[in-house]
C-alpha cells in the first residue's frame, strides 16, 4: 500500500513540474517574442519616447522574461532527472539545440535593451525584425520536434 501511494506522490510531483515548465515557457517565449518586436519598434521611435520604452522594456526583462527563463529551465532540468527520456533520440537532441538558441536569443535581446536605455538608436529597424523572426523560428522548431518528431518515434 505504501509503495502505491509513494508512486501515485511521485507520479504527482512529474505532473506539477510538467504543469510549471510549461507555465514559465509559455511566459518565456511570450515576453521574449514581446521584448524581440519592441527592439524593432524602437528606432522607429523619437529619442525621448525610445528611452521610456526602453526603460519598460528592461523592467519586463528583469521581472518577467529572465526569471521565468530560468524557472523554465530549472523545471526542464528536474524533469530530465526524473521521467526516463531517451537521451540519443533525434527529437530529444533538436529540442536541446534550439532550446540552447533560445538562450542565446534571450541573453542578446538583454544585452540589447541595456545597450538602449543609455542612448538612442539611430539604427534600422530590419535587424531588429529578424532576430524576432528568428526567436519565433526557433520556438517553433522547439514545438515541432515536441509534438511532431517525439510522437512519431
Amino acid at each position: 500500500m505504501k509503495i502505491k501511494q509513494g508512486l501515485s506522490y511521485f507520479f504527482l510531483m512529474i505532473a506539477i513540474l510538467k504543469l510549471l515548465h510549461v507555465f514559465f515557457v509559455f511566459l518565456w517565449m511570450g515576453s521574449l517574442l514581446l521584448l524581440t518586436r519592441f527592439l524593432g519598434y524602437l528606432p522607429k521611435e523619437t529619442p525621448s519616447v525610445q528611452l521610456r520604452l526602453a526603460k519598460i522594456c528592461r523592467r519586463v526583462y528583469v521581472l518577467v522574461d529572465f526569471p521565468s527563463m530560468l524557472l523554465a529551465l530549472t523545471c526542464g532540468i528536474l524533469l530530465l532527472f526524473l521521467k526516463e527520456i531517451n537521451f540519443k533520440a533525434g527529437w530529444f537532441h533538436m529540442k536541446m539545440t534550439f532550446t540552447l538558441l533560445l538562450i542565446a536569443c534571450d541573453l542578446v535581446c538583454g544585452w540589447q535593451l541595456a545597450k538602449r536605455g543609455h542612448k538612442p538608436s539611430t539604427a534600422t529597424a530590419l535587424p531588429y525584425q529578424i532576430f524576432h523572426g528568428i526567436t519565433a523560428l526557433c520556438f517553433l522548431a522547439v514545438l515541432v520536434s515536441i509534438y511532431i518528431l517525439k510522437i512519431r518515434v
